[in-house]
């Protein structure tokens, strides 16, 4: 596998998951493609940081299925304060009825887990694409 080593941009990114392992994985991913992250353990302490600078954060990557606060509840609270970034929703347990909801919030991609390293690069990639 061959590791993206200098991205087109350098985007300063959330990370939302209650999963250590998956917080640890996005993590190297993550910084070998260049990137700056900031990771929060649920969807409460991503929607704090959030509201601390809402411009701060290029693009936030969230678990569906989170304790407390769900990815989907999160995306509802970021959309209604008016967060206008791109959100990508890695997820094993979306159904259809979610995966419309996240759709009809602006969501750039959901993608199941166990995630692509290279599929992720290249969604983060397309979301910020210069046309």
């Amino acid at each position: 596998m061959k590791l993206q080593s200098s991205p087109s941009r350098q985007l300063n990114i959330l990370v939302a998951d209650d999963e250590f392992g998956t917080r640890a994985s996005l993590g190297i991913v993550l910084a070998l493609a260049g990137h700056h992250t900031i990771f929060a353990r649920d969807g409460d302490e991503a929607f704090d940081l959030v509201e601390q600078d809402s411009t701060r954060f290029d693009l936030i990557i969230t678990d569906h299925q989170m304790f407390r606060v769900s990815g989907l509840e999160l995306v509802r609270k970021l959309r209604q304060k008016g967060y206008p970034g791109q959100i990508i929703v890695l997820t094993a347990y979306a159904g259809i009825v979610e995966k419309e909801d996240y759709g009809k919030l602006n969501v750039a991609c959901i993608m199941d887990k166990p995630f692509d390293t290279a599929g992720l690069r290249e969604r983060i990639e397309d979301c910020f694409a210069v046309a």
